[in-house]
């Protein structure tokens, strides 16, 4: 497997970057879209899926070190980071050029992408939403 060590930025404000919140799960942690000096850690590793074009994020450092994003299906519009689970399609990743170097974070069957909610009562969190091309929707993955 291929691992990029990586930052994700929002296209929507080039200052915030993809992160963790505490949550009520025991075993997960909530995306955030946070300062890159934010404690919990701005750093991710894209890991190749053998065979396919998914990938699985993994957090890397910080809060939830080493766990996957999932996206929680019955749990409306929530994604999460929990322990990565063999063959679970819930923690897929599919990313998609939208152009400019931006890319769309999708599930695993591309009906949902990771959206940086435009809600006021959910700032700074990131959700799972149908693509629309908004800017809040379009990340920027970064080396390092």
């Amino acid at each position: 497997m291929a691992d990029l060590r990586c930052t994700i930025s929002l296209r929507q404000d080039q200052s915030k970057y993809l992160s963790v919140w505490p949550s009520d799960h025991t075993d997960a942690w909530l995306l955030c879209a946070k300062p890159v000096n934010d404690s919990r850690g701005t750093n991710w590793i894209l890991r190749d899926i053998p065979g396919t074009s998914a990938k699985l994020l993994i957090k890397d450092g910080g809060a939830a070190n080493g766990e996957v994003v999932t996206w929680t299906g019955g749990i409306q519009n929530i994604v999460l980071t929990r322990p990565r689970q063999e063959g679970w399609d819930e923690q897929v990743v599919v990313l998609d050029d939208v152009g400019g170097g931006y890319v769309a974070i999708n599930n695993h069957d591309r009906d949902r992408v990771l959206d940086r909610s435009q809600s006021p009562e959910q700032d700074p969190f990131v959700i799972s939403f149908k693509w629309n091309g908004h800017d809040n929707q379009q990340w920027l993955i970064h080396d390092r």
